[in-house]
């Protein structure tokens, strides 16, 4: 699975950055070595608050780097365990 992270200009200013750092946290936490991160320019969903972010096909908008985990959580490892039953 891969977490696209956006590092347009409006995103690079909300720190997207701190965003990637936290999602390689938790992927080295976790030892999930199927979870990537990856960095893409403008993604066309930018917020006013927050980073977008696609996982799964599906954009996320919003996104902190303090409310990252929460995010990881719902969308990565929940993923994880429905797949690994």
């Amino acid at each position: 699975m891969n977490i696209v992270v956006c590092v347009g200009s409006s995103c690079y200013s909300k720190d997207s950055c701190g965003v990637i750092r936290e999602l390689r946290k938790l992927i080295q936490k976790y030892d999930l070595s199927d979870v990537t991160v990856s960095a893409s320019f403008c993604l066309g969903h930018c917020s006013r608050e927050g980073v977008a972010v696609e996982i799964g096909g599906e954009r996320l908008n919003g996104v902190t780097a303090e409310n990252a985990k929460n995010i990881f959580e719902k969308y990565i490892l929940s993923s994880v365990a429905c797949s690994s039953r």
